[in-house]
């Protein structure tokens, strides 16, 4: 099921390391864009798509091993109504 439950612990494990509060590979989070809710990925739900789904570039380098379910899971949460 496509909902932001479902989408927000993908959003932690692969996205968190870098976009939170207090990032563990950056000393401030990319784009100042953070993570950490259910209302801050909300917020960024096309840009997620966009970076995660359709050009494929985030995480970088696959560096967390996102699979590609978790990808289309994510573009199925980013376009629904």
């Amino acid at each position: 099921e496509a909902t932001t439950a479902n989408v927000l612990p993908i959003i932690q494990t692969h996205c968190h390391n870098c976009h939170a509060q207090a990032p563990t590979m950056f000393p401030t989070a990319p784009a100042g864009l953070i993570f950490e809710s259910a209302e801050q990925i909300e917020a960024q739900r096309m840009k997620i798509y966009q970076q995660v789904s359709v050009l494929r570039i985030m995480p970088p380098g696959n560096l967390t091993g996102i699979s590609e379910g978790e990808r289309e899971l994510i573009g199925r949460w980013a376009l629904q109504p």
